[in-house]
């Protein structure tokens, strides 16, 4: 071989080696992401972890509340971050905005949408998903059922845990005591009285009722015979004294009151004095089957120049691997097989509550929740003070709402859908 041969062959094997060590330094750069993250204590022990799988990846994760806002001015501006935690009452008039993108199945583990529902407790793909699509993974799931203070039953006489929310109005005015001013000593039944809450139990019931809160074609529906019935069964509960306004969750925990419907996180951090029991969550007599469930979870944004990788980011965030640290602190990922059945074993409580997302979905998922929160609300209190009768009140319920569903103007601020920013 001569000699300029083989100074040839040298130099390709040095131009060769020149560009491995270049593409190996290329290899080695990262790939910024920004997450907004949520629950700092959970995500102070998973990021560790993080890093260790994903060397590739810088992780930018940043702390922030007021997310609504906060978001849509970054969006806004084009400064969207690539991940972001938002909770399921909020995630709707992001995903009619195209502010946020549907879950690249491909992308994951597990390959496939049918593959990535088998590692959950069943129902939990109706429970989360908008308008049949998947837009997160789920960080926390709030499912609903109903606590109960076993003491107070015992003294009152009470055997039988009450099924339906008619026996459980029955039952509770039975348990309820008022002083001589009208005053609750002891009620039946605890209400959670936020605008969220009236929803979930008034729309629980309606769909148990077999009617919805919304027709198919997009009309308010709360004036239906099926959603008419449901209220008047919600009004009874006050009226016939078995609940009492003001009297919510914290009279349960103080033991002034025997029973609490009421979603899975409450579960967790129950004084140990209070002698509890669990149940699944009343149907309604003659009824159908029927659950809520609201929850967070990780979305990626339509300005994330990397979704597949930020998809496999979420998916580490909201795997089996980490779910424990999320339970610490009473947050339930759904994950079906062992684990779930050794926790369920410690909290016995959890059980009637996962069980019940076999029959659940998303509480309300519309763009304009905010807004049907507080006419609800109105509602409810023009039906509790007497000021309306039910049918009135729902009469008037209808009208509001249509108003606001016909009002096809995205909220405030957000962009219009299909435009980029």
């Amino acid at each position: 071989m001569s000699i300029g041969i083989k100074r040839g062959l040298i130099s390709l094997v040095l131009l060769l080696l020149a560009l491995s060590i270049g593409s190996g330094v290329l290899a080695a750069e990262k790939i910024t992401l920004v997450m907004w993250g949520k629950y700092d204590e959970v995500m102070a022990k998973i990021v560790p972890l993080f890093e260790q799988k994903f060397p590739h990846v810088d992780l930018k994760m940043e702390y922030v509340s007021s997310e609504v806002s906060k978001f849509l001015t970054a969006y806004t501006a084009g400064l969207a971050p690539d991940l972001v935690f938002i909770a399921t009452r909020d995630a709707a008039q992001y995903i009619e905005a195209g502010m946020v993108v549907p879950v690249d199945f491909a992308a994951l583990s597990a390959g496939n949408k049918r593959a990535f529902f088998d590692r959950y407790l069943p129902g939990l793909e109706g429970a989360i998903s908008y308008k049949g699509q998947l837009y997160n993974l789920p960080a926390e799931i709030t499912s609903g059922g109903m606590l109960y203070n076993q003491d107070i039953l015992n003294q009152a006489g009470i055997r039988q845990i009450p099924t339906t929310w008619q026996e459980l109005t029955t039952i509770g005015a039975k348990i309820s005591n008022y002083d001589a001013s009208g005053k609750p000593t002891r009620v039946g039944i605890a209400i959670n009285t936020p605008a969220q809450w009236v929803v979930r139990y008034w729309i629980t019931m309606i769909r148990q009722a077999g009617s919805d809160w919304i027709t198919p074609d997009g009309k308010a529906n709360f004036s239906s015979p099926g959603s008419r019935a449901a209220i008047t069964a919600y009004r009874e509960m006050f009226a016939s004294g078995a609940a009492y306004r003001g009297q919510n969750q914290g009279a349960f925990l103080q033991h002034r009151a025997a029973f609490l419907p009421t979603g899975s996180y409450r579960v967790f951090g129950i004084p140990e004095d209070l002698m509890l029991g669990a149940t699944s969550y009343p149907q309604f007599q003659g009824g159908v089957p029927y659950n809520f469930c609201y929850g967070w979870g990780i979305y990626v944004t339509s300005q994330c120049k990397y979704p597949e990788l930020a998809w496999q980011v979420a998916e580490f965030f909201t795997s089996l691997q980490v779910a424990p640290f999320y339970m610490a602190q009473g947050l339930v990922i759904p994950f079906k097989g062992s684990w779930i059945l050794e926790e369920m074993r410690k909290q016995p409580a959890l059980t009637p509550f996962l069980y019940g997302l076999e029959h659940a979905s998303l509480d309300i998922s519309h763009p304009k929740n905010l807004e049907i929160e507080n006419a609800v609300k109105k509602a409810e209190t023009d039906i509790l003070t007497n000021v309306k009768p039910v049918a009135t009140a729902l009469l008037e319920l209808d009208e509001t709402l249509n108003a606001v569903l016909n009002d096809k103007r995205p909220p405030a601020g957000l962009p219009v859908p299909g435009r980029t920013n």
